[in-house]
């Protein structure tokens, strides 16, 4: 039995103990009971769809903060993943900068000995000039000579033109 139907039935009770008829307080007792059952019945219903009403939303709720719990958790193993891809390629690009470094710096050597091979040749072209006026010079003197000193000696003088040109076409 309900505590409703107990509680109407001790109100009949004592009714009947106050004196009034069994019928009419049974009867008074039944109204006063369905009066106060159809008042507290839809309050009561209202409550149950209340809490049936929280305890879904409090499901809903909690379904969505696992949802978004676990998509915070993916989000933020996408997250380190990417902070990780970061800091490789950063890691990367300093190998790479590093490298470029050594490189320049390989450049700058290298254009050092090309600046001394060019003023070497310059030292040779200079020299040749000179050997080069030198055997002319040679030439001159001996193409002088040889109408004073004869046939022979302008053989002689003709090898000797040869070999200062050989040397000269040397450091050429």
């Amino acid at each position: 039995m309900s505590t409703l139907t107990i509680d109407t039935l001790r109100l009949a009770d004592g009714l009947k103990a106050a004196g009034a008829p069994a019928p009419q307080a049974e009867a008074t007792a039944r109204l006063l009971g369905e009066a106060l059952a159809d008042a507290i019945d839809p309050h009561d219903a209202a409550r149950e769809k209340l809490e049936a009403t929280i305890v879904d939303w409090r499901i809903e709720w909690r379904g969505e903060m696992s949802m978004l719990r676990g998509a915070q958790q993916h989000d933020s193993k996408r997250l380190n993943a990417v902070e990780l891809g970061l800091g490789t390629v950063e890691q990367r690009l300093d190998k790479v900068e590093q490298r470029l470094d050594r490189v320049e710096q390989r450049l700058d050597r290298v254009e050092q000995r090309l600046d001394k091979v060019e003023q070497r040749l310059d030292a040779v072209e200079l020299r040749l000039g000179k050997v080069e006026q030198a055997v002319r010079a040679v030439e001159l003197q001996l193409y002088g000579q040889s109408r004073d000193l004869g046939w022979l000696k302008i053989g002689h003088a003709l090898v000797l033109a040869s070999v200062l040109s050989l040397v000269a076409k040397a450091f050429a």
